[in-house]
């Protein structure tokens, strides 16, 4: 499935102390991602919004490669 307009989200939420979430403090980032494959957290120190998009989004591309 090809995610359009009506899958995606982004907002603010309450979390628990069961959420990934809840542990994501100060500067840190957090980019969580519901996929068929289940729900992946990559969580890390920010560096700015540039630096903090680029390692995400390289994150991402090598969580791809690995499961393909």
């Amino acid at each position: 499935m090809i995610a359009d307009s009506s899958d995606l989200s982004v907002s603010p939420v309450e979390v628990d102390e069961k959420d990934v979430l809840y542990f994501v403090n100060g500067v840190d980032n957090c980019l969580e991602l519901k996929t068929d494959f289940g729900k992946v957290s990559i969580i890390g120190k920010g560096a700015g919004p540039v630096s903090a998009a680029y390692g995400a989004f390289s994150d991402f591309i090598i969580a791809q490669r690995e499961i393909y």
